[in-house]
């Protein structure tokens, strides 16, 4: 779902616990199951990257020039997470969880128009 000003990503597996990867002035591949694209004009300097539960430290901020922007958002995995593959699903530190393309994930590729 998106806005003018915004796009919404509508997560499935493992209640949000997703790895984000974010690509400037790259293209994505069309390895992915899912893409979406959307052009935002950026006026204030800054694309946010929040999720509903956030608190404003949470938020990721990526700073770029004004003007407007070619937002693809990709994913891959979609539905399955640590408890598809491991019915314990095991708490994992973050740098460990990253490494894991089997769990549903999502790039970001953001190119000046």
């Amino acid at each position: 779902m998106a806005t003018d000003q915004a796009i919404y990503v509508s997560t499935v597996a493992d209640l949000n616990d997703h790895r984000l990867r974010v690509y400037i002035d790259e293209s994505p591949d069309k390895s992915y199951e899912r893409t979406f694209q959307k052009n935002l004009n950026i006026t204030s300097g800054t694309l946010v990257v929040s999720a509903p539960a956030n608190s404003g430290d949470d938020d990721l901020k990526i700073n770029l020039n004004n003007g407007e922007y070619i937002i693809t958002v990709c994913s891959n995995s979609i539905g399955k997470d640590v408890y598809t593959y491991d019915e314990d699903g095991e708490e994992m530190e973050d740098e460990e969880y990253f490494q894991h393309d089997e769990y549903e994930y999502y790039d970001v590729y953001i190119n000046a128009k």
